[in-house]
């Protein structure tokens, strides 16, 4: 359900604390070593101009540091609108402006559950190596925020975390790294810099109100065009047999971005492609099936373009990873839901629809 929510950093701290069982710590000993550094591009921008914001965080720290941060499941991975409500911006006047975001309440954990079927709550958590950077680009913080005013802006982020000591992997979710939830060893905020920005005046929001809709549709379909071209030439890549192994993934796991019709026909048609991996560190087993992982981190339209897929003939090995993608984009009780629902349309039918929606039913189970 949707709901309209202004959040600050004190109220994601809270989610944070709450979904690991402990309290708020201010442990010297076990607060990460981590340097937390924003960047934008300049330092005058002009009104209605996108303004980029970059996010870097090192692990400073001699030994491998485990990190749980609301909004970020992986080191590829991460929900922009949560991110922003950790930001704090001052504009003239020294006003707090707030961000105000329309969004889905996000999930504070994860189930997974054993072979026994014993189920167990996690997190997502981020591993870095020592002096290991992550790197968050945000694109335009004017989307969220209104900087309407001309005048002088700065920004700090508050970066509400928690640090755990261990981590494991699980088939259920394979692009994220996972830890117990009640196993933090501290819980707090990390603060950055600040940066400091102006607004000045300028006819590019004139410009933007006066666009014909007809221009706005063109654009919107040029856009289509160039994502489909791009899906041609990555797919050739993965088709090309000169490319080397990585060349290759780093394609599908592009195309796992784009997301059109093309791409999704693709990764779908060759989810139990494997391409070896020299050297695997944690969670990153399933890259070497990288169009399933690249499905695993879709959405609502990954999921219908399986359940559409499935109309052709496919093979026991595709079937039970198609499975997994619909456990991990719709959850397990919605996708075995829609299976049933499914199925119950298909009573009287005998096609591969049918038998391909029965073996997946069963892999569920």
């Amino acid at each position: 359900m949707k709901r309209t929510t202004i959040l600050s950093v004190v109220t994601l701290l809270v989610v944070a604390t709450v979904s690991l069982g402990i309290a708020e710590q201010d442990n010297d000993k076990e607060k990460p070593k981590l340097d937390v550094l924003i960047q934008i591009q300049k330092a005058s921008y002009q009104k209605g101009e996108p303004i980029p914001l970059k996010i870097v965080l090192t692990n400073t720290h001699n030994e491998e540091l485990i990190i749980e941060v609301p909004g970020i499941s992986s080191k590829t991975d991460w929900d922009e609108k949560a991110i922003i409500t950790h930001l704090r911006i001052i504009g003239p006047g020294n006003k707090d402006i707030v961000p105000k975001l329309t969004m889905d309440t996000p999930p504070i954990s994860l189930e997974i559950r054993s072979a026994t079927g014993r189920s167990q709550q996690v997190v997502p958590v981020v591993v870095l190596k020592p002096q290991e950077k992550l790197t968050i680009n945000i694109p335009d913080i004017s989307k969220y925020f209104s900087l309407k005013e001309t005048g002088k802006y700065s920004v700090t982020l508050e970066l509400s975390m928690a640090k755990h000591d261990s981590f494991l992997t699980h088939v259920s979710h394979p692009n994220k790294t996972l830890s117990k939830i009640g196993e933090a060893k501290w819980a707090g905020a990390l603060k950055s810099n600040t940066v400091d920005f102006d607004i000045n005046l300028t006819g590019a929001q004139t410009e933007i109100h006066d666009a014909r809709p007809d221009t706005r549709e063109a654009g919107i379909k040029r856009a289509n065009e160039n994502l489909s071209k791009i899906a041609e030439t990555l797919i050739a890549v993965v088709e090309d047999e000169k490319r080397t192994a990585e060349e290759k993934r780093k394609a599908i796991l592009l195309l796992g971005k784009i997301r059109d019709k093309q791409s999704l026909d693709f990764l779908i048609s060759n989810v139990s492609m494997h391409i070896p991996k020299m050297k695997l560190l944690g969670g990153e087993a399933l890259l070497e099936t990288p169009c399933m992982y690249a499905l695993y981190t879709g959405d609502w339209n990954t999921a219908k373009a399986v359940l559409d897929s499935l109309e052709k003939p496919k093979s026991k090995e595709d079937l039970l990873r198609l499975s997994g993608v619909l456990e991990s984009t719709l959850t397990r009780d919605h996708a075995q839901a829609i299976v049933d629902v499914e199925l119950a349309k298909l009573i009287a039918s005998v096609n591969h629809r049918k038998e391909n929606l029965k073996i997946i039913k069963d892999y569920m189970k």
